[in-house]
């Protein structure tokens, strides 16, 4: 009887520990948002920055100091003097674009506890990303453009979906706010036009954020 006494007692312990463990996290983030375009005769890319909200939850793999992270992102970014250069028909598009996102973060975290309630984490996994809206507003014209269901010009059409793969660095203070800093990089192709002179689009990020634990 002790013994099962014992034994409810431990996992009892064991369960309001990993309980502990796991964290919900309501985030907010600026970035920049790098696509890249692969022409036949050369490569031109296209820098916007923007901010991102969303929430995140950590929760424990066993014992091995091992999280999964996984999340919901929102994310807008903008630039109201683009100039973009097409080298195959020598134009260079000045406009005011935006983009946004909804992304869901699948990152695995590992923490090292340096004392006084201050963790250090490193983390990576790979990020599910949809575009929501892609516009551009062309200066010379005042032509609104949506690149996602109609070519730009004839020659850029984004596909919706990405995956991208990354990592960072972050500190967390008191279990109740956490900064990180990370990179991503979108691994598919995003070129779904027909015009044969564009290869490859493929959109990179930089962000940092702060996120509120509970």
């Amino acid at each position: 009887m002790k013994k099962i006494v014992s034994l409810l007692a431990a996992a009892l312990m064991l369960g309001s520990v990993s309980a502990f463990a796991q964290k919900v996290g309501v985030e907010a983030g600026f970035g920049f948002s790098t696509t890249t375009f692969d022409y036949t005769l050369g490569k031109t890319s296209l820098d916007m920055s923007g901010l991102s909200v969303g929430m995140n939850y950590e929760m424990p793999i066993g014992t091995s100091g091992l999280n999964f992270m996984p999340g919901i992102v929102f994310t807008y970014f903008s630039k109201n003097d683009a100039n973009v250069h097409v080298p195959v028909i020598d134009y260079t598009l000045q406009a005011k674009l935006s983009e946004s996102y909804l992304s869901i973060p699948l990152d695995v975290n590992f923490r090292l506890n340096l004392g006084e309630g201050i963790d250090a984490l490193v983390y990576a996994g790979p990020t599910l990303s949809m575009g929501l809206t892609a516009n551009a507003r062309e200066t010379a014209t005042s032509m609104n453009y949506d690149i996602y269901d109609g070519a730009l010009k004839n020659f850029t059409r984004y596909g919706r979906f990405d995956v991208l793969v990354g990592g960072g660095l972050g500190l967390e203070l008191y279990d109740m706010l956490r900064f990180t800093v990370g990179y991503d990089y979108g691994l598919i192709n995003r070129n779904s036009g027909s015009t044969s002179s564009l290869l490859e689009i493929h959109r990179s990020q930089f962000k940092v954020g702060v996120a509120y634990l509970f």
